[in-house]
């Protein structure tokens, strides 16, 4: 079998940090022609990971680090709804969202809220 054509093809996912974007997969067609005149085709397709290392379908990219993350690992802030990845997220339990994501940001300042009542609560009483 001897090669006559080849084709190839990229998809890419746009990045707002990269000039060129991420490359989500790449697909490779060769097209052979046998000995008795047969063309023969075989493709290729190749995914790329994740930068979370996951195979599923991008969610988004970080706005800390700029990360293309799959949907699982995409998380957005409870408060700002920065787009987040898992490594810049900050989990909070919140009585009426069962998983609530906060960014580094908006977590200091919450953290920084509850500890400032916890050193005035002895001298002042706080209303909710």
């Amino acid at each position: 079998m001897r090669e006559i054509r080849a084709e190839y093809g990229r998809a890419v996912i746009h990045s707002p940090w990269a000039v060129d974007g991420e490359d989500a997969s790449r697909t490779e067609v060769r097209h052979f022609l046998t000995d008795d005149g047969a063309i023969v085709s075989h493709q290729t397709q190749r995914e790329s990971a994740r930068d979370c290392g996951c195979l599923k379908p991008p969610g988004g990219f970080c706005a800390e680090c700029g990360r293309l993350v799959c949907v699982d690992c995409f998380v957005h802030c409870w408060n700002c709804n920065k787009p987040l990845c898992l490594c810049h997220g900050n989990e909070r339990r919140h009585a009426e969202i069962e998983n609530a994501w906060l960014c580094g940001e908006c977590h200091g300042r919450i953290k920084g809220k509850r500890i400032l009542r916890g050193i005035l609560k002895p001298f002042l009483s706080f209303e909710e």
